[in-house]
């Protein structure tokens, strides 16, 4: 993570996150699971960061949506299996 991000307010935090997950989903696109699981992981890091009821009303990023996420960085990775136990775990 970036040096100063620890000290971020929510709001930069949840943009950070939202950009760590969308850099993910590109990745998944292009069908690089292992980068496109390590910036899951981080976006994950990031939203775990902040309050329980916390939503970013531009970016939608919270803890809650990182399950969705997960599901659609599998789909996107055309990993079916993946995707249905993303999907039930959320």
């Amino acid at each position: 993570m970036t040096p100063l991000l620890p000290d971020a307010s929510d709001d930069i935090l949840a943009i950070t996150g939202a950009l760590r997950f969308e850099a993910g989903y590109t990745a998944a696109r292009r069908g690089d699971s292992g980068t496109a699981w390590r910036h899951w992981d981080t976006a994950r890091a990031m939203a775990d960061q902040l309050p329980a009821d916390y939503y970013h009303p531009v970016t939608s990023f919270s803890r809650a949506v990182m399950g969705a996420h997960a599901v659609t960085v599998a789909v996107e990775l055309h990993a079916g299996g993946e995707s249905v136990r993303q999907a039930a775990a959320v």
